[in-house]
């Protein structure tokens, strides 16, 4: 007879991390963890100092004053993970819901540091301390999480011990310093904003650096000044059913609020509770004028245009989600949760993400569907949440509605200001004709006073039509631009990773195959000999130096696609060679292979003014092809020529090799998206038919001109000529 057996579940010990380091992405979110727990145990005031800021040997301290804990309680709620304390008590001596709601918050000191001192004083037992030591490092051996023993010494307490929690926390995994210090100030102010509104009022958080006095951490991050001058502000809330909207509009002097109508049909919303939401709208003029109508209602409001774009540089855009009065990160800030810049990319009149500030205020106890994940960085995006989210969306399209109709009202008045005025314009060319024959005169002369100030104004008003029309279609042509770009480049980069991807496989299976041999020889004979220790470090050096190019490259083009979204695709003094050279080296291990000389005249040195990553692509591409057409072709003697000249027209680059070559008839054909060069061919690690699309693209809008030099047809190679006039490409130097 077969007896089963019970069986129960058992977490490795290095499975702590999980809870900790691996759960928990910043080192802000891990320090406001540990303040959750300490403002839920009925703390108001949390004090934390940083000793040693700045060297390796920095030591954190977090202290509160709330009510402490047993030693029961350690043993019953601090060693337990994923506690239910505050499920079954959610809520704060004060009433206030907790914040904590999993149940590992205290794994954030793992987190931030290799060893823990804990010491806390009950407010049960006012006279007794417990101290707790704790080396994270040890769950790093094998064994399950409860073989694992800390020991928990109780103390008597001497007149500087409170009641409360203290936490000193030393090796730390990250590096403390000024800068450091401040972004966690900054983001410690975001958590405890509560919007543009205040304060939490039951939670003071202050910090001392290396012995200085402590300071309080400030929650007015900069936009309650500034939203209380928004253009356009817009208040909605939600009891489970309706959903209701107004709006003020004080750039038109209406401030008070008006009610929208809004319709929405409760059953589509069945998972998603009461919730208040306010947004802030900050309209900027067409190429960040600073004399258009914005920007004089602006400076009017006594708001600079600087101070409301440093907001934006500090990230304080976009809808932030408070929870209980604390805000969810990252939902807000940089984190287009809503996808708003898709939405405003898709039609001009809609609302950004970075032209808004907003507060979207919500309870775990009225939404209980709206749930974290496991690691506590995001929201499980379930029904409730994409409710939610198109709940808000359609408030804010109520705000887009408001302004493109009161807009159009604007133009309607002022058109209808002049109607019943003489329409001057179109005699004015008689009068003018008639008169300045006789002599030159003034224009009151000929036209009369009253007739020519009435024709001024109405010459006055077109001209500043015209030119807000002409700032639109510019802003708008540069957004478009500078998304297309930024496709070209991240197209690119895939292109550049599908192609050498064949060649890192390789090398990565010889390393692995390498080590595999070296154990293989090491159970056998226990020491390798002199010999195979040097063939292997070869092996891995040869190797490794493959990988290690291409990825390389991989991170200066990511580094640039990342520049270019931060500076809006702004074109920099560029060194054309340097960028040939990180291209060039990127596939070195591919040239090398199929023994292609490259003739690059290195001596020629010349920076431009372009956008890097706009290089790196029509660089990349030309290279990509050549290499491929080499590749199918017969030529013993492969070779690549690169050539970089300044000429009286402008840049010129010539890039050229002695690969299979283009058919004479395909020339133009070529720079369509997905027409290809390359054969048939069941090996090719190219031709999609992108990249010299891509690169016409990209040429065509600083107005130059890329073709394939005519005189080369199929079999004879073929020559890539990229010119930019230089009122687009300007010359910064040559030497």
């Amino acid at each position: 007879m077969i007896l089963g057996k019970r069986l129960s579940f058992k977490l490795a010990a290095r499975g702590i991390s999980y809870f900790g380091s691996d759960s928990i992405a910043t080192n802000e979110a891990a320090v406001f963890e540990l303040i959750k727990n300490s403002r839920d145990a009925g703390s108001n005031t949390v004090n934390i100092f940083f000793e040693d800021a700045g060297r390796d040997n920095t030591k954190i301290t977090i202290e509160d004053e709330g009510h402490g804990m047993s030693s029961s309680d350690i043993e019953s709620k601090w060693m337990v993970l994923a506690t239910d304390d505050s499920i079954k008590n959610n809520k704060t001596k004060s009433g206030k819901t907790k914040w904590g709601e999993k149940g590992i918050g205290r794994m954030a000191c793992q987190k931030l540091g290799h060893n823990l001192k804990l010491k806390s004083v009950s407010s049960a037992k006012p006279n007794e301390k417990n101290v707790m030591d704790f080396d994270w490092r040890r769950f790093e051996q094998s064994g399950n999480i409860d073989d694992i023993k800390f020991d928990l010494k109780p103390e008597k307490c001497k007149s500087k011990d409170k009641v409360g929690v203290t936490l000193e926390i030393t090796g730390l995994k990250s590096r403390w310093d000024t800068e450091s210090i401040e972004r966690l100030k900054d983001e410690l102010g975001v958590y405890i904003a509560t919007g543009k509104d205040g304060n939490v009022d039951d939670i003071e958080i202050w910090i001392s650096v290396n012995g200085a006095d402590l300071m309080l951490v400030d929650s007015d991050v900069g936009v309650k000044k500034v939203c209380k001058v928004a253009p356009y502000k817009l208040k909605a809330g939600f009891d489970g059913n309706d959903l209701e909207v107004s709006i003020s509009d004080s750039f038109r002097k209406a401030a008070k609020f008006q009610k929208m109508d809004v319709s929405i049909s409760p059953a589509d919303y069945p998972d998603v509770g009461p919730f208040s939401l306010e947004i802030y709208y900050f309209p900027r003029d067409a190429a960040k004028s600073r004399s258009g109508k914005y920007a004089r209602y602006y400076k009017q409001q006594h708001l600079e245009m600087d101070e409301l774009e440093g907001l934006k540089d500090k990230k304080y855009y976009g809808v932030y989600m408070f929870r209980d009065a604390a805000w969810m990160k990252p939902y807000g800030g940089e984190y287009d949760w809503l996808g708003l810049e898709p939405r405003r990319v898709q039609r001009r009149d809609r609302i950004g993400s970075t032209q808004i500030y907003g507060d979207l205020h919500l309870t775990k106890n009225k939404n209980p569907n709206i749930r974290t994940t496991s690691h506590r960085e995001k929201l499980i995006e379930n029904g409730a949440y994409r409710q939610l989210k198109k709940l808000i969306v359609k408030a804010i399209g109520t705000l887009e509605n408001f302004k493109k109709k009161a807009e159009e009202e604007d133009k309607k008045e002022e058109l209808h200001e002049h109607k019943d005025k003489p329409d001057v314009a179109k005699t004015v060319l008689e009068k003018m004709e008639s008169t300045m024959k006789r002599g030159s005169k003034s224009f009151n002369q000929i036209l009369g006073r009253d007739e020519a100030d009435i024709f001024r104004l109405q010459v006055k008003k077109v001209g500043e039509w015209v030119n807000e029309f002409e700032d639109e279609k510019k802003k708008e042509t540069e957004e478009l631009w500078q998304f297309a770009q930024q496709e070209s480049a991240l197209a690119t980069l895939g292109l550049m990773t599908s192609y050498m991807s064949k060649q890192i496989a390789e090398p990565l299976e010889n390393v692995i195959e390498n080590l595999a041999a070296a154990r293989k020889i090491k159970r056998k004979q226990k020491e390798l000999s002199e010999k195979q220790e040097e063939d292997l470090l070869k092996g891995l050096e040869s190797n490794t130096e493959i990988i290690k190019r291409f990825m390389g490259f991989v991170h200066i083009l990511s580094r640039h696609i990342a520049d270019m979204r931060r500076s809006k695709s702004k074109r920099r003094d560029t060194d054309v060679y340097k960028v040939w050279s990180d291209v060039y080296l990127s596939m070195k291990s591919r040239v090398d292979e199929l023994n292609i000389d490259i003739l690059d005249a290195p001596e020629t040195k010349l920076k431009v003014r372009i956008n890097p990553i706009d290089l790196y692509s029509i660089l990349s591409n030309f290279y990509i092809n050549s290499i491929e057409s080499l590749r199918q072709s017969k030529n013993t003697k492969r070779r690549i020529d690169v050539g970089f000249e300044w000429k009286t027209a402008g840049l010129q680059i010539r890039f050229k090799d002695n690969g299979i070559g283009i058919a004479k008839t395909g020339h133009k054909e070529v720079f369509t998206a997905f027409v290809s060069t390359a054969a048939t061919d069941t090996g090719a690690y190219h031709g999609q038919g992108l990249g010299l699309a891509i690169v016409k693209h990209i040429v065509e809008h600083y107005k130059g001109d890329v073709y394939v030099n005519p005189r080369f047809g199929k079999g004879d190679g073929a020559e890539m000529i990229v010119e930019f006039p230089k009122e687009e490409v300007e010359k910064v130097a040559a030497y």
